[in-house]
C-alpha cells in the first residue's frame, strides 16, 4: 500500500509497477477505485449489459495482480465498504497480490472502511508512506511553463 498526499506520486509509482509486471508477462488489473464502484454500480440500472457486476467482480478477484488505485477517494456507504471488503478478503483468502494506492493513513481507513477491510489490508500489504514538498504535478506544471 503507498499512501501519501495528493500529488506525491503514488500513482505514477502504481502504473510503473503494472507495466514492469506487464513485461514480465504477469497478468494485471488496474483500476480505479471509485470507477471501479461507479462500473459496479451502473449495472444496477441497466436492462441490457455487456458486463454485469459478478462479471466486473470475478474480474478483480481472479486477476493475478490487482491494482486499486485513489482507495478512499468515494463516498463511503455500506455499499462501497462491503464491496471493498469482499473484494479484499477473496484476495488475501486466495494469497493474491494487491497493490493500493490512497491519501489516506491507517486509521483514516479503519474509521471509513472499518476495522474487518483495515485488517485485511494491513495483513496483505506493506505500508510505504511517500512524502513530498510540494504537490508533483503542480510542480512540473510550473516548471513547463518556465520553458
Amino acid at each position: 500500500m503507498i499512501t501519501g498526499d495528493v500529488g506525491a506520486g503514488k500513482t505514477f509509482i502504481a502504473g510503473s509497477i503494472t507495466n514492469f509486471l506487464l513485461k514480465e508477462g504477469i497478468q494485471v488489473l488496474f483500476l480505479v477505485v471509485p470507477d471501479f464502484l461507479d462500473a459496479i454500480r451502473s449495472t444496477y440500472s441497466k436492462g441490457t449489459v455487456e458486463e454485469d457486476e459478478a462479471t466486473l467482480i470475478k474480474g478483480a478477484r481472479q486477476a493475478e495482480v490487482l491494482v486499486l488505485d485513489d482507495l478512499g477517494v468515494h463516498n463511503y456507504t455500506p455499499w462501497t465498504c462491503n464491496k471493498l471488503y469482499s473484494l479484499l478478503n477473496y484476495r488475501m483468502n486466495y494469497h493474491l497480490p494487491v497493490v493500493i494506492t490512497t491519501n489516506l493513513d491507517l486509521s483514516e481507513i479503519e474509521k471509513f472502511l472499518g476495522k474487518r477491510t483495515t485488517s485485511r489490508i494491513v495483513q496483505m500489504c506493506r505500508v510505504y508512506r511517500l512524502t513530498v514538498d510540494k504537490d508533483i504535478r503542480y510542480q512540473k506544471s510550473v516548471e513547463d511553463k518556465n520553458y
